[in-house]
């Protein structure tokens, strides 16, 4: 059964890791492939090269774009935004991006997409970045056919290529290089392995001593979390017991903070790496740390844990707070205020000035049946009326206009009418599925002998 794939699938991605090592032994892409066609867009710069002889024009190609800001995102994140907004070479998508994180400067991704006749097709991606401001990406296509198969090897050593021409592109420039330092290999331990999540518990020796014991948990949402305490005996104290670790699979490199990083002046003097024990089989986390004093960590998986990871409890904790906080008398969107019972939307305005000044805004419900709310908390289709009069009677009073001006009472006997502080701005309802479009913003601002503090906020709809 065809794989959706290269011929060899193990062998294409084993060469997606080490092309930063056989890079130099690839011919230039300049200078063209034999047997392929090269033509450039004058208007765009992409370099797109063909099979001559292959009668599908479409079937297999291979593309180099010119490099692009990464606007402060990683490779990794700029491409992955890449293949999930783009739209497919031919037809449509047919599976999510898969993106691996190869270095900092490296990143490769694949997605399957199905044509119009129903056959399918493999899209293959790097984006690499020598000096990490610009990136370049390089592409293969193909259909997934027989007839392509002596072309697919071919296409993944030119699609390598991308990353020898952005090199020499960033030195040409004048950009330079900023390649992220490669840790030491460390014996028994096989490198280039996706991250396992779970639990991972060991500890930290200094000669023949144990000196620490550490309990970790890395999340598939790439978040780590010490565990401080759950073990027993001597923790270390960590400044940074939780937050999101970075990975290179093509290396092995980890980074988790204190006592898990590498050295930036020195990588054979600390350093940590992620992979697994050749001798019993097991992923871990080892790092090394001291030249003179050499200490050594060593985590190993033990089991998977379900709980969720620091940011989605936070995230959790702020939903339930947000729920319970939630106003409760409201019903079905489009069950509750119609349009038709809306007198109007009355909004008052007043500037203060002094210490504190800036614009003093308030906004009432007018309806129909005489009666006015003070803030509408919710949209007024889904505000149940009935249930916010009876249990929340003074957000509730009467309004009346005399000349250009209306006035409120809130008293039950309805003696006092008063005009509100501010001018008057009074609005109506717009159609249901007008567009808006336009900003809407605010300011406000503080002031005293010694600092003076300006906000603004707002939104934009467009």
């Amino acid at each position: 059964m065809w794989s959706p794939g290269f011929t060899n699938r193990r062998w294409f991605w084993y060469l997606l890791l080490n092309l930063t090592i056989i890079l130099p032994a690839i011919s230039a892409a300049e200078n063209g492939y034999q047997g392929w066609a090269k033509s450039v867009e004058k208007k765009t710069g992409v370099v797109t090269f063909r099979p001559a002889k292959l009668s599908g024009q479409d079937d297999v190609l291979v593309k180099y774009y010119p490099a692009n800001l990464l606007e402060g995102q990683s490779t990794y994140q700029w491409l992955l935004q890449k293949l999930n907004s783009n739209q497919a070479p031919r037809g449509k998508w047919s599976t999510a991006p898969e993106v691996v994180r190869q270095t900092a400067n490296f990143a490769s991704g694949r997605r399957s997409y199905q044509l119009p006749n129903g056959q399918k097709g493999m899209l293959h991606a790097i984006a690499f970045s020598a000096d990490r401001q610009y990136v370049r990406l390089g592409i293969a296509v193909y259909t997934l056919n027989n007839a392509n198969k002596p072309y697919q090897k071919k296409a993944a050593d030119m699609l390598g290529d991308i990353i020898k021409v952005e090199k020499n592109a960033a030195l040409s420039e004048g950009r330079g290089h900023d390649i992220e330092t490669s840790p030491p290999k460390v014996k028994g331990i096989k490198t280039g392995v996706p991250i396992k999540p779970g639990r991972y518990v060991g500890t930290k020796t200094k000669g023949n001593k144990v000196i620490a014991r550490y309990e970790v948990v890395l999340y598939e949402n790439g978040e780590f979390e010490f565990l401080q305490g759950s073990m027993g005996g001597t923790i270390i104290s960590r400044g940074d017991t939780e937050g999101f670790y970075t990975y290179s699979q093509l290396t092995g490199r980890m980074q988790m903070g204190d006592g898990f990083r590498n050295s930036s002046y020195d990588p054979n003097d600390e350093y940590c790496v992620y992979g697994i024990d050749q001798k019993i089989g097991k992923h871990l986390i080892y790092a090394a740390e001291g030249y003179l004093s050499r200490k050594i960590t060593r985590l190993y998986w033990t089991n998977e844990d379900k709980r969720l990871s620091p940011s989605l409890r936070k995230k959790a904790k702020k939903l339930k707070n947000a729920e319970k906080n939630r106003y409760k008398h409201t019903t079905n969107p489009g069950d509750g205020i119609q349009p038709d019972q809306i007198e109007a939307v009355l909004y008052t305005a007043e500037l203060k000035s002094g210490i504190e000044s800036g614009l003093d805004t308030d906004a009432y419900l007018l309806m129909k049946d005489g009666r006015v709310m003070d803030g509408v908390p919710v949209a007024p289709d889904m505000l149940d009326v009935s249930r916010s009069r009876s249990r929340e009677p003074d957000r509730w009073g009467w309004w009346k206009k005399e000349g250009d001006r209306y006035r409120f009472a809130w008293d039950v006997d309805r003696k006092h009418y008063v005009i509100p502080r501010g001018g008057q701005v009074v609005a109506r309802p717009i159609p249901a599925g007008t567009r808006l479009e336009g900003k809407w913003s605010n300011s406000s601002s503080f002031a005293s002998l010694d600092v003076s503090i300006v906000n603004f906020w707002g939104v934009k709809l467009d």
